[in-house]
């Protein structure tokens, strides 16, 4: 499941799919306030702040994406603001780091090289 999100430059809320946070404004996050100046982020998110209050049922945490939105001159208009589930990427990234840990010991169940290549590398268990 996931949230779009469109913030004006001034910091009103001028879409979302969940048509309550439309004409809203919340106390700026520092990822907005990069994102307002140019600059694209991502973090990861508990939903503790109040104004999460409306994201809890997408998952127990989120990685939230803002990305700055350009007029045709180059100038920042808004941010367009990504919430997903962060639950099924945890997972696959403990998976790789397990893998990676795994590799770089030696001990790769089907070969004893950290080759990348073996089976067991592209598809683990």
């Amino acid at each position: 499941m996931q949230k779009l999100v469109v913030t004006a430059l001034e910091g009103e809320i001028v879409y979302s799919d969940y048509d309550i946070l439309v004409g809203r404004r919340f106390p700026p996050t520092d990822d907005l306030e990069a994102a307002l100046a140019g600059s694209a982020s991502a973090e990861v998110n508990d939903l503790s702040a109040e104004e999460n209050r409306f994201d809890r049922d997408l998952g127990s945490r989120l990685i939230e994406f803002y990305v700055p939105v350009h007029a045709a001159s180059g100038e920042v208009v808004g941010v367009f603001e990504i919430y997903q589930d962060y639950g099924p990427l945890e997972s696959r990234l403990a998976s790789i780091q397990r893998i990676v840990w795994t590799s770089v010991a030696g001990d790769c169940p089907s070969c004893s090289w950290s080759c990348g290549s073996c089976s067991w590398v592209r598809h683990p268990p």
